[in-house]
């Protein structure tokens, strides 16, 4: 009853931050602390080297990014300033304390494709003038759903088994 109670937490937290961010491209600060211990206790078995591996990986994505990204702007480049908000960093890091890191990987790459896919029908089919991806509201968004259909199905995103059965 207790983890039902934390997923619903979770979800609407995540519901918020879908809506925030898509409709103000800001969320507020005090959503993250929320869903990083919503998602703590609901995974209270990742240990703190996965976590560590989940945050190292995402240092070493934004480091690669900065350089790629600076390299061929030929200056240093903040991505901070033009590219991504604080926001998409926080949710990863709270993501970091959720998924084991293959499902965190997976999680990852899936959501990222499937946003620029998105991202990119609806650029050639409306052709806003600003366009900017809420990254963080739909990627809080896709988790929330995830988060849902784990509730009602025998899903677990918090262990490698359903994975390694779809890699065998």
């Amino acid at each position: 009853m207790l983890t039902l109670c934390i997923n619903l937490l979770a979800i609407l937290i995540l519901a918020f931050m879908t809506y925030q961010d898509v409709k103000y491209r800001a969320i507020t600060w005090y959503a993250f602390p929320l869903l990083g211990g919503s998602l703590f206790i609901l995974n209270r078995d990742l240990s703190s080297t996965e976590v560590l591996i989940n945050i190292a990986f995402l240092g070493i994505n934004y480091l690669s990014a900065t350089v790629i990204i600076s390299i061929r702007a030929g200056k240093w480049i903040n991505l901070m300033k033009a590219h991504m908000g604080l926001g998409d960093i926080l949710l990863l890091i709270c993501l970091a304390f959720y998924f084991p890191p293959l499902n965190f990987l997976a999680f990852y790459i899936f959501s990222l494709v499937l946003i620029a896919i998105c991202a990119g029908i609806y650029l050639k089919l409306q052709k806003p003038q600003n366009f900017t991806v809420p990254l963080a509201g739909f990627q809080g968004g896709l988790l929330g759903c995830l988060i849902l259909i784990s509730s009602l199905t025998e899903i677990s995103l918090n262990n490698v088994t359903w994975l390694n059965s779809y890699l065998q």
